[in-house]
């Protein structure tokens, strides 16, 4: 085995010499090239040898590449690139070869070998790698198929659109109920045609027969296009959710800007999503995206019309909203409000709904006498909408946040708008974060019993927000207050509040107090913290000896190690010895 890797090795000399020849390493550096290679071969030579090693062969091949180039860039030495670079890439190649038929079954090994052969732009080994990848593995990775076409037809549209087509005609005949394989055949049909499309506007003087043979190609591309969506809707139209099929070729026709095929699959959805509430979504915004703003509305308002539901009541509602934040009117707003009327009428309205009422709750543009003007909504306006929203879903975080915002801004009472969010809302940080700030604020102004309680429920719901509180309590009122607050909270046994009350009756030691009972309130909770958290959180053990150092108490930190040490699991015995010594050794 040792011979084989030295002569492997020794098979690296006239690379190496060229390199040092030319100066772009130095000698260290040429000393570990020569013996990182070395037991890389050794490596290879191993019956145990794994699919990791093999890669780890080429990446060590390939990062070699890269230093040699920055090596040619920063000396400027540009010669001798057969012999260096592509005698590396020749071996990287035959190392692939070599282990093909023992890794064959390994996807892992076929899309390494893949990036390799396209980084160094050699194609025709690419396309072969990709019709070997699809032998081993096509039937369970359909992408290959996808991959092999698009890299196909990239080489040269024009020349090798039938070799692309061949591709992903045989990933259909095999994947025949995979829907991406209809899409993706879908798409490089539009996409050629949008090539050829481009070549004809950009090309002035096409004698007539390229122009004749283009748009034959054109056609034909749009026919067979035709037959990957007809094949999907054949093969893979599901019971429920059929607009998202159409939708996903919707997609990749817009995308292409061909609207004879949109027409074609808007009226082929038409067929059998009428009773689909995303059917008049999609209808409205393919009509609005057009500019066809009419008839969006009208597919809108024809969607209510059939579905009366409050999932059709959303749909409609988003796809308009949407539209207006870029294409404002007052056709628009007037329709939107038009709705909205209608949706509270018949109790028609969801959440969502609500908060887009809300959203628009501020002005909106109409016209009056043939002049545009701008309605602006009052406070009672907008305060009489969210009434009627939380008086719908009293269980609704947002609504209950709306009306905190505005009670809050007006300096009125917030204690039944915070039972409201108390009942209604799980820990969110990005509500916890910008309410605490307030909460306080009010709590200052009215120190009411009441005022008190709700504050503390409020901050009841997350151990990070009772940490917050905590730390506002001791600024504001002392370590007695605090003391307090913790002994009543539900949050006692958590280990970020745990750590913050140690941390503040750590600051707040009283000095005139015997040595024993100085240290015993945090040392009580950090003991505490131990027993509880110690086998899983290593953290709570550092900073345990983290108090203690500060306290220049060498044989409790001692004590303290040896307990965790004895606690840890053996995953983070290593961790705790470095972290240990590390602390040791800071000032």
């Amino acid at each position: 085995m040792a011979e084989f890797a030295e002569l492997h090795t020794q098979e690296w000399e006239p690379i190496v010499s060229e390199i040092n020849r030319l100066g772009l390493f130095s000698r260290a550096e040429i000393k570990k090239l020569v013996s990182n290679v070395h037991e890389k071969e050794y490596t290879m030579q191993k019956r145990t040898r794994t699919l990791d090693n093999v890669l780890d062969y080429v990446k060590f091949q390939t990062d070699l590449l890269e230093e040699i180039k920055k090596c040619r860039e920063e000396l400027e030495v540009f010669e001798k690139f057969e012999e260096i670079e592509q005698a590396i890439a020749r071996r990287i190649n035959s190392l692939f070869g070599s282990y093909t038929r023992i890794f064959s079954n390994e996807i892992r090994f076929w899309e390494e070998k893949l990036k390799f052969v396209i980084e160094q732009k050699w194609f025709s080994a690419a396309f072969t790698t990709y019709q070997d990848a699809i032998i081993h593995h096509g039937s369970r990775y359909p992408y290959l198929y996808e991959k092999a076409s698009a890299f196909e037809w990239s080489r040269n549209p024009i020349k090798h659109i039938d070799s692309a087509r061949r591709l992903l005609t045989d990933g259909i005949r095999l994947n025949q109920q995979n829907l991406d394989m209809y899409a993706w055949r879908f798409e490089l049909e539009m996409k050629h045609a949008s090539l050829l499309n481009n070549k004809i506007d950009n090309q002035e003087e096409l004698n007539s027969e390229t122009l004749n043979k283009y748009n034959t190609e054109i056609q034909n591309c749009l026919q067979a296009s035709r037959l990957a969506f007809t094949g999907a809707i054949e093969f893979c139209l599901p019971q429920d959710g059929k607009v998202k099929l159409y939708d996903q070729f919707l997609q990749i026709a817009s995308k292409y800007r061909f609207d004879a095929q949109s027409e074609f699959i808007l009226g082929e959805m038409m067929k059998t999503c009428q009773d689909e509430v995303e059917y008049y979504g999609k209808l409205a915004e393919y009509n609005l995206e057009k500019g066809d703003f009419n008839g969006g509305l009208s597919e809108l308002r024809k969607g209510i019309k059939m579905i009366d539901t409050s999932e059709m009541y959303g749909t409609v509602l988003a796809v308009l909203h949407k539209h207006l934040q870029n294409h404002p009117s007052t056709q628009g707003y007037e329709t939107l409000h038009s709705i909205l009327q209608s949706g509270i009428r018949n109790d028609k309205l969801s959440p969502e709904s609500y908060l887009i009422w809300l959203d628009q709750c501020i002005s909106w543009p109409f016209r009056k006498n043939g002049v545009e003007k701008t309605h602006m909504f009052s406070e009672d306006e907008r305060m009489k909408v969210l009434k009627t929203a939380i008086e719908k879903y009293p269980d609704n975080l947002q609504f209950a946040i709306e009306m905190f915002k505005i009670n809050a801004e007006k300096g009125l009472p917030l204690e039944a708008d915070i039972e409201r969010i108390n009942k209604t809302a799980l820990p969110q940080d990005n509500v916890d974060d910008w309410m605490f700030p307030i909460l306080m604020i009010h709590v200052e102004t009215n120190p009411s019993k009441q005022m008190r309680s709700c504050c503390q429920k409020f901050v009841n719901r997350s151990p990070k927000l009772f940490a917050k509180y905590l730390r506002y309590i001791h600024l504001k009122d002392g370590i007695a207050e605090v003391r307090d607050a913790y002994k009543s909270s539900n949050k006692v046994n958590d280990y970020e509040v745990m750590s913050t009350m140690a941390d503040m009756e750590f600051r707040s030691l009283d000095h005139s107090l015997p040595l024993g009972e100085k240290y015993k309130r945090f040392r009580d909770i950090m003991e505490k913290a131990c027993q509880l958290h110690g086998k899983a959180n290593l953290e709570v053990w550092i900073d345990y000896i983290k108090y203690e150092k500060c306290l220049n108490n060498p044989d409790k930190v001692s004590e303290i190690f040896a307990r965790a040490l004895n606690s840890v699991p053996s995953n983070l015995k290593q961790e705790l010895l470095l972290r240990r010594d590390r602390l040791i050794t800071m000032n």
